[in-house]
């Protein structure tokens, strides 16, 4: 009852309540992801040298994909390079 009294009540003084949700809100207001973080690697390597941050007989994987790694996981946080199955974290 409270409600249609104050909606009402601005309606008589000329102020419109809001219209716009969440989702429809103006681009402007929209948050995004900081661009200064870097992406992130996994590879599926057949062998990883902790010491280094490399591995040998790597491929590329999604992270969705991590499960299907049978020997060993190589991640890089930032840079890394991959050169004839040789991957390495660069820091």
């Amino acid at each position: 009852m409270l409600k249609p009294l104050l909606l009402t009540l601005l309606a008589a003084c000329g102020v419109e309540p809001p219209t716009e949700s969440p989702a429809t809100a103006s681009p402007d207001l929209t948050i995004e992801a900081p661009e200064d973080e870097p992406p992130e690697q996994l590879f599926c390597c057949q062998s990883v040298n902790p010491r280094t941050w490399s591995g040998d007989g790597c491929a590329m994987v999604a992270t969705e994909h991590v499960a299907l790694c049978g020997t060993a996981i190589l991640f890089c946080h930032a840079s890394w390079t991959l050169s004839d199955g040789t991957a390495t974290c660069l820091k």
